[in-house]
Formats: structure tokens, C-alpha cells, sequence
């Protein structure tokens, strides 16, 4: 038999997991054959999520075409096209009905079509646009816009494409309003309000590492927690410091199973059991800090070196958590907020110029710690096979690089203007 030869980039292509290979794949890495350069080759883009909606014309790739793409440097050169806030209306789905995703390209939730389950959130944007209905939001690391020639540590955007009036059901039913907000971090104090999401991701995480460890979806929750007392919750493995621990008091310094540690640690919030059974205790919400890790051997006799299996106990705050998740909405973010406007484009494949772009000028704060949870999200993808397939680039980027804003209006709203 004759000796087979492969060049660099075929043996590259064999280390990629198979099923990123199929139809429409595609990188953020720019060293990438399939990298934002090179989106155009991206291959049978038709097979994509916006095709539900019969209106909109998705079925070309057009991430080569320059006119209309986004994202942009948002900068203003006219005036505000909007002359009323907007106006929402929380709908009737809660966060329990939202469809959690992590994909290769970043986080995603989708809400029920309208008129097909719970009613979704909806807006009315001043732009000419009529009430419409959250069908998906995304989150990007770091920004994909930026402001000013600043680029901030997340995007969040919201897509709006039904209308849920009759009388306006085809209203520009080819075009996405898509609101957005940028998120900068702040230190260690944790956004609330995006805690709740992180927590769907989250979810999500820990179900695909229990398909991919062979438990059935019928089987209790994961792994680590089935040997844990029933009234305290296993909230994740978590990386610590020497020098900056998550929970100060050390109630045993080693032997102390996590029974042991929940019954050392009552009237605390929190327990952490970590190397060959430290065990500690704290009320700190931020114990994330440091990030997250899948190396923890929970029960074993050494849970690994600084690392924590962290548990919540039976709290009220936990019961407070529970009923403060009743109050969360979609838009909360977006309420009273002024914003940038622009004619733009999806910021993915097929990249279709059919979206008009509303970014709040106000930042949500996030912290250290929730960010470093987010890129881990992202990072851990793993697709059907169970292997390792982000999209992202070697700095866990998701985000798309700036498009040319040459000769394209941005407008901007300002309390100056309603």
C-alpha cells in the first residue's frame, strides 16, 4: 500500500470534531480558514434559524457585502429617529419557558413563536416599528459594537421579528429589530438581573456533562450532589486563592466530608469542601471570583488543589432568590433607556442586511466573576459527540470585528430629544 501524506491543514481539519464540520460552519479565529475573512464560503446558509420566518429574505450569504453589515463603531452623524421611549409589555412567559442554548458561537434563549405557547415579551420601538414579540437573545464576549471606539466586555441583543397586532401581522415582516445593551465589569459586585440567565446557561452545562458522563435525563441531578445533604444545593466547582479565599472561616482543616462540612457550616449561607476535606464557610455571593472548573472530584479524598465544590444551604435566601425570580424581565435593561440606531445586518452567517439595530447609550455593569462564568459557558461547548467545538478564537472571543460605518447614518437618542 502506498504511504498517505497530509499537509498541516488537513491534519488540522482531522483534530476538528466532525460534527463542526457539517453544514455552515465557520470561526472567529482569523487564522482560521473559516474565519470572519472568509465568511462568504460559509456553506448552504439557507439552513438557518431566521428561515422560520417567511418573510425574511435569509437564503443568500451575504457576509461579503459591505453596505449594510454589522457590527460598527457607533458613532452619531444625525439625529434621533425616535420620539417615545420603548414602550414594553412583559407578556405572559417566564424565565422557565425560555429554551436555554449554548452553542459553538455563543449563548442563546429562545421564547415560543407567538401565538404557539406563553405569550413572550414584546416592544414598541418609536422607529416606525409596531408592537413585536422576543423571539431569541444572544450574548457575545466581549462587545460586537462599540461606542466610540471603545469595545466593552459583553453584548446581549434581543431579536423582535412578529408582530403581535393582526392588523400589522406582515408589517415589515422581512426586518429584525434587535435592541442591545453593552455590559462593562465593575469589581465583584454581581449583576442580578443577568445572574438569572447565567443561571439557564448554567443548567444547561451541567445536563450536557451528565450526557456526556452517561446519565440518563431521568436520572437525579448531577453527579457531585447525590451524595450531598437533600437540603443544600450544589451550586459548581469553583477555583480558589491562597491569598484571597471565597469563604473566610475555615471550619475544619482536613477529613470532612461534605455531610460533615453542611452540619459544621448551619447559619451560614454557603460551604465549600475542598483539597482533602478543608472545609469552608461564608455568606459571600461572589465566591465565582475566581472562576470556574470542571476538575473537581467532589467526594473524592482530595477534591483538587484549590479547588472548591461549592454547596447553598437551606436558606431565606434562597427562598427570597426563588421569589425574586418571578419579578425578573426580559427587558428590564431596556426600560427608560435612550439609544443608538442604525440600518445593519445579522452578525453571523448569513449575515443578511435586515436587521435595524437599536444599542442602549447606558452600560450594565457585570462582574469579574460572572464574565469569567460566561467565557466558561462558551468555552465548554461540546457538540454531540461530546468533544470540545467552540467557534471562538484563542481568547474566547465570539464577537465579529467591526464592519465599515462609511457613508451610513447612526442616530442617537437622548434625554435632549423626548
Amino acid at each position: 500500500m502506498g504511504k498517505m501524506f497530509f499537509s498541516c491543514a488537513d491534519l488540522l481539519l482531522l483534530l476538528v470534531p466532525a460534527s463542526v464540520l457539517g453544514v455552515g460552519r465557520f470561526s472567529y479565529d482569523k487564522n482560521d480558514s473559516r474565519g470572519p475573512d472568509n465568511w462568504k464560503s460559509v456553506d448552504d446558509v439557507k439552513d438557518n434559524y431566521w428561515q422560520m420566518f417567511h418573510l425574511m429574505k435569509v437564503d443568500k450569504n451575504e457576509c461579503d457585502d459591505g453596505s449594510r453589515q454589522s457590527p460598527v463603531n457607533l458613532k452619531r452623524n444625525t439625529s434621533c429617529k425616535g420620539d417615545h421611549h420603548m414602550l414594553y409589555k412583559y407578556g405572559s412567559c417566564k424565565i422557565d419557558d425560555v429554551d436555554f442554548k449554548i452553542e459553538p458561537w455563543g449563548l442563546e434563549g429562545h421564547y415560543p413563536r407567538h401565538g404557539r405557547g406563553c405569550d413572550a415579551p414584546n416592544l414598541d420601538i418609536a422607529d416606525s416599528f409596531h408592537r413585536r414579540a422576543a423571539t431569541r437573545f444572544d450574548l457575545k464576549i466581549p462587545s460586537e459594537h462599540t461606542m466610540d471606539g471603545k469595545r466593552y466586555d459583553a453584548e446581549f441583543y434581543v431579536a423582535h421579528v412578529e408582530n403581535t397586532e393582526k392588523k400589522n401581522k406582515d408589517n415589515r415582516g422581512n426586518l429584525v429589530a434587535m435592541t442591545s445593551v453593552l455590559f462593562d465589569v465593575d469589581g465583584d459586585k454581581k449583576n442580578e438581573w443577568l445572574e438569572e440567565l447565567i443561571d439557564g446557561w448554567e443548567d444547561v452545562a451541567k445536563k450536557e456533562k451528565r450526557r456526556c458522563a452517561g446519565y440518563s435525563d431521568s436520572a437525579p441531578d448531577e453527579a457531585p450532589d447525590e451524595s450531598a445533604p437533600a437540603n443544600n444545593r450544589y451550586t459548581g466547582c469553583y477555583k480558589d486563592t491562597k491569598r484571597n479565599r471565597m469563604f473566610s472561616y475555615e471550619a475544619q482543616s482536613s477529613d470532612a466530608s461534605t455531610d460533615k462540612c453542611a452540619e459544621l457550616c448551619k447559619g451560614y449561607r454557603f460551604f465549600a469542601r475542598q483539597y482533602k476535606g478543608q472545609c469552608f464557610c461564608g455568606n459571600r455571593d461572589d465566591y465565582d471570583r475566581h472562576g470556574s472548573s470542571s476538575s473537581c472530584d467532589c467526594e473524592g479524598s482530595n477534591v483538587g488543589g484549590y479547588l472548591a465544590c461549592v454547596y447553598e444551604t437551606a436558606s431565606a435566601k434562597r427562598k427570597n432568590r426563588r421569589l425574586k425570580k418571578k419579578d425578573w424581565h426580559l427587558h428590564a435593561p431596556f426600560k427608560k433607556q435612550h439609544y443608538y440606531g442604525y440600518k445593519g445586518s445579522l452578525t453571523m452567517p448569513p449575515c443578511s442586511d435586515s436587521v435595524f439595530w437599536y444599542i442602549m447609550n447606558n452600560k450594565q455593569k457585570i462582574s469579574k466573576g460572572q464574565l469569567q462564568r460566561l467565557k466558561d459557558l462558551i468555552a465548554g461547548y461540546r457538540d454531540k459527540s461530546c468533544r470540545l467545538g467552540t467557534y471562538a478564537d484563542k481568547n474566547g472571543s465570539v464577537a465579529r470585528p467591526l464592519q465599515s460605518s462609511r457613508g451610513r447614518s447612526i442616530f442617537q437618542c437622548t434625554n435632549k430629544d423626548y
